[in-house]
């Protein structure tokens, strides 16, 4: 039923709901699912390892949840890897309060997502997502998925070459049944291991050698080995060329130089950004170089380094609170809050004209009394259908007194258990029942007669009732 009680009462049940989930997600176990994508996070796609190595390295370090402007007063490195892109597109304004602090001497590392857009933990308002970059005023730069070609694709090629003005080569059916072996390779126990227990497959990688210029140059001066993604690494994009220090690596044979890691200058400070989050996470840290590059791009001498969880979702995330600000859940809410102030208000206040106030009736008790006697009294037998009314209202009394269940006004078996708890009581019940018997039985009873029964009903009625 629809009243202003059920309805308050089902708003502070969402609420308490809402807040205890919140408080379970965030207490909660961090290394699962989506939520281990941020440096609590200790599976393959996490960054504990970078936090851990930045602190054996005495490197000050912390983990903030709050947005990012309010860190925004201190002399630190804010790191921001792998942001949720439906969070940088709901709320920019923050990387753009970053993008000033940067003007006026700040440092920010960014590592875009490495998901893909079509993979979003929320559906988004407006498409395409917003790149990180591009709110942090680096415009001129962009990221992208880099496909290097594939086995096939490179001897095509070759074959191309080798053959410009004849055939292609034929291939033999052994070769062919060969490279679909390659292809159909079964999961090998270790990779079994970790699909069982939730982890993700190791990575396959590419051993590359990375040049260096500009601020790298002083600090490797013959350059990187970097363990890259074999399959679609990001790397960046210079639409328009600006000065910047780079890494870059030959991702495929005879292919040009991509840029994986560079350092930007605006204004004052210096946006830092790294094309592949992977190169940081716990499953590639430890390979060959990229944790000499990674905490190069993020230590800096005299400033702590600051990994913010907010653009990760960990304030947001599976909080049911938030759904509040999205589409439909938002229309959802407003229906809610507008539906209990409507009922409220219309519990408050009638609608229509003023109901007339009702009149208080003059009369007695023994004016309704004497006015419903004279009205029996006008029957022709109006002593036996009261006294047969009394006796009915006499054991209706006697057996709600004692207890028992509706529809058990049996004379014997009221007076079998009254006898048993008030023999006195049940000797004067038996008496008033068998003189109400009695002048029922009669064809014209006496007024005297009449008068004494109704003295022994009443006795049955005033004696104090005894607690069995």
């Amino acid at each position: 039923m629809l009243t202003t009680r059920n309805v308050v009462t089902v708003v502070i049940l969402v609420v308490l709901i809402s807040l205890v989930s919140a408080c379970i997600s965030l207490l909660g176990s961090p290394t699962s699912g989506v939520a281990g994508r941020d440096s609590y996070g200790t599976h393959a796609f996490g960054f504990r390892a970078l936090y851990e190595t930045l602190q054996e390295l005495n490197v000050p370090v912390e983990r903030e949840l709050l947005p990012p402007d309010g860190l925004l007063n201190r002399e630190i490195t804010l790191a921001i890897f792998e942001p949720d892109p439906v969070i940088v597109t709901s709320e920019p304004a923050y990387l753009h309060a970053v993008a000033r602090w940067v003007e006026n001497g700040g440092t920010v590392v960014v590592a875009p997502a490495v998901s893909k857009p079509g993979r979003m933990s929320w559906p988004l308002q407006e498409w395409p997502p917003r790149n990180p970059l591009e709110e942090l005023s680096l415009t001129q730069v962009d990221d992208e998925v880099f496909q290097p070609r594939t086995d096939e694709e490179e001897e095509s090629a070759s074959e191309k070459t080798d053959h410009p003005s004849s055939e292609p080569a034929k291939t033999s059916p052994n070769e062919k049944s060969k490279r679909k072996s390659r292809k159909r390779t079964l999961p090998s126990r270790e990779e079994a291991f970790d699909f069982a227990v939730g982890q993700p497959a190791d990575i396959p990688v590419s051993i590359v050698h990375a040049t260096v210029d500009g601020e790298f140059v002083d600090r490797f001066p013959h350059g990187l080995q970097l363990a890259v993604p074999a399959k679609g690494p990001r790397v960046i994009t210079e639409l328009d060329k600006i000065s910047g220090s780079h890494v870059r690596a030959v991702l495929e044979p005879d292919g040009q130089p991509q840029i994986l890691a560079a350092i930007y200058r605006h204004g004052h400070g210096k946006i830092v950004v790294l094309a592949d989050a992977r190169l940081a996470q716990n499953g590639l840290l430890g390979r060959d170089d990229n944790a000499v590059l990674v905490t190069h791009l993020l230590a800096d001498p005299g400033r702590p380094v600051v990994f913010d969880e907010f653009y990760h979702g960990r304030t947001v995330r599976s909080n049911p609170l938030w759904l509040a600000t999205r589409f439909p859940y938002s229309a959802l809410a407003l229906c809610v809050v507008g539906t209990t102030l409507l009922v409220g208000w219309r519990a408050a206040r009638v609608l229509g004209p003023p109901i007339p106030r009702r009149v208080r009736s003059r009369r007695t008790l023994a004016e309704y009394i004497d006015a419903m006697s004279r009205l029996l009294n006008r029957s022709r037998r109006p002593v036996p259908y009261l006294l047969a009314e009394l006796r009915h209202g006499l054991l209706w009394r006697i057996r709600r007194e004692l207890g028992l269940p509706p529809g058990r006004e049996d004379a014997n078996k009221l007076l079998q258990v009254l006898a048993r708890r008030d023999p006195q009581l049940a000797h004067s019940l038996q008496e008033a029942l068998d003189t109400l018997d009695q002048i029922l039985r009669s064809p014209s009873p006496r007024s005297a007669d009449v008068t004494a029964t109704l003295a022994k009903v009443s006795r049955c009625v005033a004696v104090p009732r005894r607690t069995a």
